[in-house]
Formats: structure tokens, C-alpha cells, sequence
């Protein structure tokens, strides 16, 4: 019996530290894709990687000390964020939906850059490219072509691609990523569910037959 009580804290313990690093993962890529990736792709990873290091701590606690309290927490809190994940796979697996944030991202900054001179500047250096659709952007509106589309080979050497496309395959290549994570991250987050509604359930099946021996 004892081995088996040890043997079964190990695994509750082996689920937490799975669940946690799957928090982690996403809130960390959240970090190291800051400069380059879409906000709502950010503000996704940041929502669901702290939703679900608060799941696991809550799990952790309620499967170790057979808290039913926090069990149904757990359990409730867990259906919120393994909805959440995949909406987010379903999210990030629409490529029509990816092209669009990236056209419309570039398009808003080459809109703001008509006003305001250099403000592609930092979306030229960060994905290696040039204008809205390519150097000859800056001809056509009778500007020259600024020091963030030199390539460093040469003052006269420029990115030939055009932000809109170089973001869109950024932003391809980040949602891979995030389909990626977030299926090893679902897999895991379910496998944890199950284990700590499954125990809800034998903690809430003591209770009921205690409650009715004590009353007969």
C-alpha cells in the first residue's frame, strides 16, 4: 500500500511539472517572439500560459492534499483553458486568417510611414525587408529609400522583399511554432484534467458513502 501511495504522488508530481512547463514554454515564447510576432499572437501566449501555471498550482495542491475544493476549481478552471488552447489551434491553423493579420499590420505601419518619415524603420531592421511591397514603394512616392533597408553590403545594396510578404512568412513560421506548443501543451494539460478529475471524483464517491454510513 505504501508503494503504491508513493508511486501514485510521483505521478501526480511528474503530471504538475508537465503541465507547469507547458505554462512556461508559451509565456517564453511570448518573450524571445516580442519584437517580431502580432500582439494578439503575444497577448494569446501570455493569457494562456499564466491561466495555465494558476490551473496547475491549484491542481497540484488539490491532488496532493485531496482538497475537494480546490479539485472542482481545478477541474472547472481546467475545461476555461482547455477550451481556450483550442480555439488557439483552431485559430493558428486558418493560413488565410495569419495573411490577413500581417497585411493588415503592414498596412497600418506603411500608412503611418506616409505621415510620419522612418516609422518602418524598426519593421524593416526586424524582418529584413523593404517598403510595403519592395524598394521601389519609396520611388513611387518620391522618397528616398531609408538607411533600414541597406542590407550592409553596401549603400546601394537593399532588401528586394517587401514587408508584406516577409511578415506574412514570419508570421507563418511563429503560428507553426505556436501549433506546435500548443498541441504538446493541450496534451499535457488534458492528461492533467483527467488525473484530477478522476481523483475529484473518488474524493466526492468517499464522502457520499462516509456521509451515509454516518447516517444510518
Amino acid at each position: 500500500m505504501k508503494l503504491l501511495y508513493v508511486l501514485k504522488k510521483v505521478f501526480i508530481f511528474i503530471i504538475c511539472i508537465s503541465m507547469a512547463t507547458a505554462g512556461f514554454c508559451l509565456l517564453s515564447m511570448a518573450i524571445l517572439c516580442a519584437l517580431s510576432a502580432p500582439k494578439n499572437y503575444l497577448n494569446f501566449l501570455n493569457v494562456v500560459g499564466f491561466f495555465i501555471l494558476v490551473m496547475t498550482t491549484i491542481g497540484a495542491y488539490g491532488m496532493f492534499q485531496e482538497h475537494i475544493y480546490f479539485l472542482i476549481s481545478f477541474s472547472t478552471f481546467g475545461i476555461m483553458v482547455l477550451i481556450l488552447q483550442v480555439l488557439g489551434i483552431c485559430y493558428a491553423s486558418e493560413e488565410d486568417e495569419v495573411e490577413k493579420i500581417a497585411y493588415n499590420h503592414v498596412e497600418d505601419m506603411w500608412n503611418t510611414q506616409l505621415i510620419v518619415d522612418g516609422y518602418m524603420d524598426e519593421m524593416q531592421w526586424n524582418f529584413h525587408c523593404c517598403g510595403k511591397n519592395g524598394p521601389h514603394d519609396y520611388i513611387e512616392i518620391l522618397r528616398e529609400i531609408p538607411g533600414s533597408c541597406q542590407t550592409g553590403k553596401g549603400k546601394s545594396s537593399h532588401y528586394e522583399t517587401g514587408c508584406r510578404k516577409a511578415v506574412n512568412e514570419t508570421y507563418r513560421s511563429y503560428f507553426k511554432y505556436l501549433l506546435l506548443s500548443e498541441h504538446l501543451s493541450l496534451i499535457a494539460n488534458t492528461i492533467g484534467w483527467i488525473v484530477g478529475t478522476v481523483i475529484l471524483v473518488v474524493l466526492l464517491c468517499r464522502q457520499y458513502r462516509r456521509n451515509a454510513v454516518e447516517e444510518t
